[in-house]
């Protein structure tokens, strides 16, 4: 086995956090993706932030103020895992 730089090591543990939470969330992910308001379904708001900071929520700014969503590679690997 090779062995990795920091750098790798760190890119490859975080990937491999990212797809633990999806792996795990998968429920409440796809309700999110069906409508459900984000607040409902992650109430506490350091699970939300939590998940803004891994990647797995991006937010947005529009009329009605700051919006929270899934992440383009979230819903990737949400319907690859279908």
């Amino acid at each position: 086995m090779e062995k990795l730089t920091k750098s790798e090591l760190y890119d490859y543990l975080e990937e491999q956090t990212f797809q633990n939470i999806i792996k795990w969330r998968r429920v409440e992910l796809l309700r999110v993706i069906d409508g459900e308001r984000v607040v409902n379904v992650f109430p506490q708001s350091n699970q939300r932030t939590k998940l803004l900071r891994d990647g797995v929520l991006t937010s947005s700014y529009g009329h009605g103020g700051k919006r929270l969503e899934v992440s383009w590679k979230a819903r990737r690997m949400l319907e690859r895992d279908v």
